[in-house]
């Protein structure tokens, strides 16, 4: 049998398709940890989510180049959630520049 309230990770929930899809689980009626970069625009997301919709919201800034960044983002998920339902990662990186061969690696690894 399904749950009706599910505990949701969305990675990369500052804009674009990570930000709708927060603002999609929780107008569903499911919890939200918002992960990204941008603490600033975190913190307003998970504000606006508990406003609109009235579900628990939470904005966890994470760097995934960082592995200090992401222990932290991990440690405060268990304190919020003991079970995750669901996790979605639209994190990635596009440098307004022409890309080197070498930096590649680092891009297919945030973006993969």
């Amino acid at each position: 049998m399904l749950k009706q309230e599910l505990n949701v990770v969305v990675i990369g929930a500052s804009s674009g398709i990570g930000k709708e899809v927060s603002h999609i689980f929780a107008q569903k009626g499911h919890n939200v940890i918002c992960g990204s970069r941008d603490e600033k625009e975190l913190k307003w997301l998970a504000e606006d989510l508990k406003i609109r919709y009235g579900n628990t919201a939470y904005g966890v800034p994470v760097d995934l180049m960082n592995k200090e960044s992401v222990q932290y983002f991990i440690e405060k998920i268990y304190h919020s959630f003991t079970e995750i339902d669901c996790l979605v990662v639209t994190a990635g990186i596009l440098p307004d520049v022409q890309i080197e061969f070498h930096d590649a690696d680092n891009l297919m690894n945030t973006t993969l």
